[in-house]
């Protein structure tokens, strides 16, 4: 019977892991779309706004501060969908597949997280160099997002700090956030995102560790195979 359970729970595995393939493949292919299709209508947007707002320097009378407002209002909501049209295409795709390492990855994705809590000081301490499988680094992307995005929401943090290490002898990758944070909750039941992590985890052959409290702090681990 054990032996049974076993060879399902890797089937089941692949199966997720294949799953885990599709989905990745599927927003990919959203995030391109969505780049090719609001790109250049949001530019065309942008320039338009651009020439009308120079065409009113030469309008005069008592509409000129109503349509000074309006061309504003427009440049504004313009500018808001395109931050969130790009941040929809980072969240569907963030910068991989050679375009960028993991450390530098991570590092755009601390400062843009950085940037929507400037009261907060978030840290990154990255290993050179490390890397893993393509569905791997995306596991880990996602992981430093989710957690740090839960200790800044829930976890009412304003110092946290994410690691990525290679543990020497064990062939896996350490990513961890600590944050200072209240915590979860003694029965804090665990989120969609973070049995999201678990799953993705256990189907590409690494380790999630739900947040635990160590003097202090709020800790969480994702450990995933260099390959």
């Amino acid at each position: 019977m054990p032996s049974h359970l076993q060879a399902q729970r890797a089937e089941n595995d692949l199966l997720q892991a294949r799953l885990i393939n599709l989905s990745e493949a599927e927003r990919a292919a959203i995030a391109s779309d969505l780049h090719d299709e609001m790109g250049p209508l949001l530019f065309a947007v942008r320039a338009a706004v651009q020439q009308a707002e120079a065409a009113a320097t030469q309008v005069t009378g008592p509409g000129l501060a109503q349509l000074n407002e309006a061309l504003d209002a427009i440049a504004r909501h313009a500018a808001e969908v395109q931050r969130g049209t790009r941040d929809a295409i980072n969240d569907l795709r963030p910068m991989l597949a050679g375009d960028a390492s993991l450390s530098e990855l991570l590092e755009e994705l601390v400062a843009s997280l950085s940037e929507i809590a400037p009261e907060g000081r978030i840290t990154l301490s990255a290993d050179k160099g490390v890397s893993t499988s393509h569905l791997g680094e995306l596991s880990i992307y996602r992981f430093v997002r989710e957690s740090v995005l839960n200790a800044l929401r829930h976890g009412q943090a304003d110092h946290i700090r994410v690691s990525l290490k290679l543990l020497r002898g064990s062939g896996a990758i350490v990513t961890r956030v600590a944050d200072n944070g209240i915590g979860p909750g003694l029965n804090a039941s665990p989120s969609m995102g973070q049995i999201g992590i678990r799953d993705r985890a256990r189907a590409l052959g690494g380790t999630y560790l739900p947040p635990w409290r160590d003097e202090g702090w709020t800790l969480t681990e994702l450990r995933m195979p260099l390959e």
